[in-house]
């Protein structure tokens, strides 16, 4: 698939649901089989995580996107910390925004927590 035809949006407008909120809504009603407001709230409360996983499953199946893996782009440079100064060096060059990195030196961390 050449990247004119693929449909696949890289910054997953393919996600955004544009029908009215109440459509989605009376689909979990009528799966959920709910009787009264306490009933469907319960099947949304326990069942969140997988109506969220059928959606997603539904638009990569509709698009033919994903599964995507390791999304997050990597940090343009860190912020590298010890026990007594912070500095900020370099990481990749294509990445994007500062991330942190801190010592392993278990001492430290616990030097740090004990401060508290």
């Amino acid at each position: 698939m050449t990247q004119e035809n693929n449909q696949c949006f890289m910054d997953a407008r393919y996600l955004t649901d544009y029908r009215p909120s109440a459509d989605s809504e009376n689909i979990n009603r009528v799966t959920s089989e709910s009787q009264n407001n306490f009933e469907y709230r319960m099947f949304l409360q326990r069942n969140g995580k997988n109506i969220m996983k059928n959606n997603l499953n539904n638009l990569d199946e509709f698009f033919g996107c994903g599964p995507f893996e390791n999304t997050m782009l990597n940090e343009q440079s860190k912020q590298v910390c010890n026990e007594e100064e912070c500095v900020i060096e370099a990481h990749d060059p294509n990445g994007l925004g500062v991330g942190r990195f801190y010592t392993n030196n278990k001492e430290c961390i616990y030097k740090l927590k004990s401060k508290k």
